[in-house]
């Protein structure tokens, strides 16, 4: 049995780059890794979070963007009710047999977990790509290349979700002219990756 807790904040961030296309149904949700570092792409852009550079051992799985759906449908409440120092998080066990058992959950300094949802699941069904090979890397960075506005955009909102502040700047980090792109913001631990495109 393995459980992770993964900020709601930071679920909701990397989820914006999961897919919602059918045919890539492997696509449609959140890799969670043994570690707790997670990931989603849609093949066009990818957000990562707490990930390793080597692939860590262990169980590793798809959290279904419908199963994101519900457990964040919970992380809309007042903070008044439980007071200022308070941290949303969604709690994910996966159990033999390749059950989960999803929560979401408050901490509140010094007390039990405060449960406000929790379902059972199964991860989705299906392989995840190894995306540690278009992370761009080395210390070459080259000039001229194109990008889809509205794709880029999602590392803005996806940085409000992780920092809590609007996103006033980012680092673009191009290493070729025609590999991925990187896109880093203030928290280190989160990590974007967008596509070029033809001009």
């Amino acid at each position: 049995m393995t459980t992770h807790y993964i900020k709601a904040n930071i679920l909701k961030a990397v989820s914006l780059c999961a897919s919602n296309e059918e045919t890539r149904y492997y696509l449609n949700g959140v890799y969670v890794e043994q570690n707790g570092g997670i990931v989603a792409t849609d093949g066009h852009t990818m957000a990562c979070y707490g990930i390793s550079a080597e692939k860590p051992e262990g169980t590793t799985f798809i959290l279904s963007n419908a199963d994101i759906k519900k457990l964040l449908a919970a992380h809309k409440l007042d903070s008044k009710a439980f007071g200022k120092n308070i941290e949303v998080v969604v709690r994910l066990t996966l159990t033999e047999g390749n059950k989960l058992s999803c929560a979401t959950v408050v901490q509140l300094d010094g007390e039990p977990d405060k449960v406000l949802s929790s379902f059972d699941s199964k991860p989705i069904d299906g392989t995840f790509p190894e995306f540690r090979r278009v992370i761009p890397s080395g210390d070459d960075r080259c000039g001229d290349f194109s990008l889809n506005i509205t794709l880029l955009s999602r590392f803005g909102e996806a940085a409000k979700l992780v920092t809590g502040e609007k996103l006033e700047k980012c680092r673009i980090i191009c290493r070729t002219n025609t590999g991925p792109i990187e896109v880093q913001i203030e928290d280190e631990k989160f990590l974007g990756v967008i596509m070029p495109m033809r001009w």
